[in-house]
C-alpha cells in the first residue's frame, strides 16, 4: 500500500479518522474528505491532504475530482465512510430528514464511486473500493431509514462488481457497535440488545474497522470482491 493514493470520506472523526491514521502509517497518500477539517489537525504528515466536501452534494464531489484532474492525481483506492445516523423511529421522520440520510449514506457512496471508477477504468488501472456499511444493513435497525440506506449500500457494493471487474475490487465492511460518538444516538434498549448478543467481550474500536479496511484495500485480499465483511463481535439480532 506504500504510495497508494487513497480517498477517505468522513475522514475527520471516528472510523474515518482511524482509517486515515492507519493508511498514513502504511505510507499511503491520503486524500481526506470531510465537511469539517478541524478533527484532522492532530495528524501531521506530508502525505495527508484535506478537502472540504459535503458528500451529499454531487456538484461538490464533481469539483473535488476535477481538482484532482487538474493536479494530475488519479486515486487508486476509495473508502466510502461518511454517514449519518439519527436513531429515530419512522413515525417522526420528516421528508428533509429522510433526504439527509439517503443523500449522505447512499447517494454520497454512489457519487464518489461513479467519479472514482470513471477515472480508474479509463486508465485501465487496478484499484479497490471499500464501503463502510453496518450490521443494520443486514439484520435491520430501529432507525428504518438508516437500516434501509445501509442495506442499499450492501446491494450497491455487490452490483458494482459486475461493472468494474477485473480492474476494481469492491467490498464492504458491516460493523456492529463501534465506540464512536454515534453510539450516543442509539436508543438505550437497542444498544443493550446489541451488547447482549455479542460473543466477544471486548469492545470494537475504530482502529479495528481501520485494520479490516486496510486488509480489503491491500493485495492481501486480492481474490476478494463483492464481500460484505462482518466486524461485529458476532452480534446480530436473534429471535
Amino acid at each position: 500500500m506504500k504510495n497508494a493514493v487513497v480517498i477517505v470520506t468522513g475522514a475527520s472523526r471516528g472510523i474515518g479518522y482511524a482509517i486515515v491514521e492507519r493508511c498514513l502509517k502504511e505510507g499511503c497518500q491520503v486524500l481526506a474528505v470531510s465537511r469539517k477539517p478541524e478533527g484532522l489537525n492532530q495528524l501531521k504528515s506530508p502525505n495527508l491532504h484535506f478537502w472540504e466536501v459535503d458528500v451529499s452534494k454531487r456538484d461538490q464531489i464533481q469539483s473535488f475530482f476535477e481538482g484532482l484532474d487538474q493536479k494530475k492525481i488519479i486515486a487508486s483506492h476509495l473508502v466510502n465512510n461518511a454517514g449519518i445516523y439519527f436513531g429515530r423511529p419512522l413515525s417522526v421522520y420528516t421528508d428533509e430528514a429522510i433526504d439527509d440520510v439517503l443523500n449522505t449514506n447512499l447517494k454520497g457512496v454512489i457519487y464518489f464511486t461513479q467519479y472514482f471508477s470513471e477515472r480508474l477504468m479509463k486508465q485501465k488501472k487496478r484499484g479497490a473500493i471499500v464501503n463502510i456499511s453496518s450490521v443494520s444493513g443486514i439484520c435491520g435497525s430501529s432507525d428504518p431509514i438508516y437500516g434501509a440506506s445501509k442495506a442499499a449500500v450492501n446491494g450497491f457494493t455487490k452490483s458494482c462488481v459486475y461493472n468494474f471487474s477485473p480492474w476494481i475490487r469492491v467490498n464492504a465492511i458491516a460493523p456492529g457497535v463501534v465506540n464512536t460518538d454515534m453510539i450516543k444516538a442509539i436508543p438505550e434498549h437497542i444498544l443493550k440488545k446489541y451488547r447482549s448478543s455479542e460473543f466477544i467481550d471486548s469492545s470494537t474500536e475504530p482502529k479495528d474497522i481501520a485494520d479490516a479496511t486496510l486488509f480489503l484495500l491491500s493485495e492481501q485480499s486480492q481474490h476478494m470482491t463483492g464481500v460484505i465483511l462482518d466486524v461485529n463481535n458476532g452480534c446480530y439480532f436473534r429471535s
